[in-house]
């Protein structure tokens, strides 16, 4: 694998990564598969034969040869929050008096905050960047520090997204 990371659009790996420099660069890769719920019900061999071939199709390769294959299955990596939850997130800056008070120069930062994004890396890292805002806001500085989304690019865009 010559790039550092690849977004898949088909099949159940859905990230790699080059996890290699140097000399054995390329040879080996991580894939990331995001809410994998079922796979934990499939037999590790099936699986691996399945991811194998997946990779090899995507990399066009025939010759290469896995040497070595481990499936780590982490349940609690993706956060599932039930529906109707978002209301529930803390915001960033203290509670005022009308939403019952708080600690006064308390910010919270965190992917489980009020974002409105996923609770996700991208959604703390959002929150980060609006929880540095209510500081700077309370104390006189008003700056926009988080950036605009991106633009939609062309796949979202043909599927309508």
């Amino acid at each position: 694998m010559r790039i550092p990371v690849a977004a898949l659009v088909e099949g159940p790996i859905q990230w790699l990564f080059r996890k290699d420099s140097g000399i054995e660069r390329g040879r080996t890769i991580h894939g990331v598969i995001s809410a994998a719920r079922e796979w934990p019900n499939i037999p590790k061999a099936q699986a691996l034969s399945l991811f194998e071939s997946q990779i090899r199709q995507l990399l066009s390769t025939k010759s290469a040869t896995l040497t070595r294959g481990i499936i780590l299955i982490d349940k609690r990596a993706t956060f599932s929050p039930l529906p109707n939850t978002d209301p529930l997130r803390p915001q960033q800056s203290p509670p005022t008096e009308e939403e019952g008070g708080g600690i006064q120069n308390l910010y919270l930062a965190g992917d489980y905050t009020k974002t409105d994004w996923p609770a996700t890396m991208e959604g703390a890292v959002r929150s980060g960047y609006l929880a540095a805002q209510a500081f700077l806001l309370q104390r006189g500085t008003p700056i926009r520090l988080l950036q605009p989304d991106l633009p939609t690019q062309w796949p979202s865009r043909m599927l309508g997204l």
